[in-house]
């Protein structure tokens, strides 16, 4: 989307007034932006202006952990109160989104120590 715009310059400007007059308007927003594959732990998060006005980032991650690839997520900033920084291990299925426990081994797998 991005990659679209007519003038990029003006892009953040832009994304900050359309979600604050969502905000007025008591509409929810979420707004998904790819990242690079990164090798590090958690990747570089460019968010220029959305840092000021978005309240929550969830950082979701793919990869191979014992010869199966799976999800993980953690929430990385949450505006308001104290949160769980874990990283959780997510399945999609018929029953929607399923969270499981903090999983541990992930952590290790992240940062190139897995078995």
């Amino acid at each position: 989307f991005e990659d679209a715009l007519v003038y990029p310059e003006r892009g953040d400007a832009f994304f900050v007034a359309l979600i604050d007059e969502f905000r007025s308007l008591g509409v929810t927003s979420f707004i998904s932006r790819e990242a690079p594959e990164s090798s590090s732990a958690i990747p570089s998060l460019q968010m220029g202006n959305f840092a000021a006005i978005v309240d929550n980032v969830l950082l979701l991650r793919r990869l191979e952990l014992h010869g199966r690839h799976s999800r993980f997520m953690s929430l990385v900033k949450m505006r308001q109160g104290d949160h769980d920084t874990s990283l959780r291990e997510f399945s999609i299925g018929d029953g929607g989104v399923r969270i499981e426990g903090t999983f541990q081994s992930a952590k290790a797998a992240l940062a190139g120590r897995a078995s």
